[in-house]
């Protein structure tokens, strides 16, 4: 992870408020590959290699420092089809994405 992002922590509060507008984000620019439930099934997963993440699956987030998915949401994941955010949302709007994110509960069973 490269140093800018390594330690940084989400400042925004864990809230209703928050999660809904990370939620409100996450429809509008990561819904179409990730899916409206965020489970990898959006209408663009379609032929994706590898998959887009499921976020319900009880691993993807698990273990996962706020830094590293910030680098993540920020700078894409290389030899995936995963994209750059950085250019297309703020800092503010992407940790609201990450508040949502971590609000989303795993599938029993996982």
């Amino acid at each position: 992870m490269p140093p800018g992002y390594a330690g940084r922590v989400n400042p925004l509060p864990d809230d209703e408020a928050t999660i809904a507008r990370g939620r409100d984000l996450f429809m509008k620019n990561c819904a179409p590959c990730h899916g409206a439930n965020a489970d990898g099934q959006g209408p663009s997963a379609v032929g994706l290699k590898p998959p887009p993440a499921n976020f319900h699956d009880g691993t993807r987030l698990r273990g996962k420092a706020d830094d590293f998915l910030f680098w993540r949401l920020a700078e894409g994941k290389k030899d995936t089809a995963m994209p750059a955010f950085e250019g297309a949302l703020s800092e503010e709007e992407r940790w609201a994405i990450l508040r949502y994110l971590r609000s989303i509960k795993p599938n029993e069973g996982t």
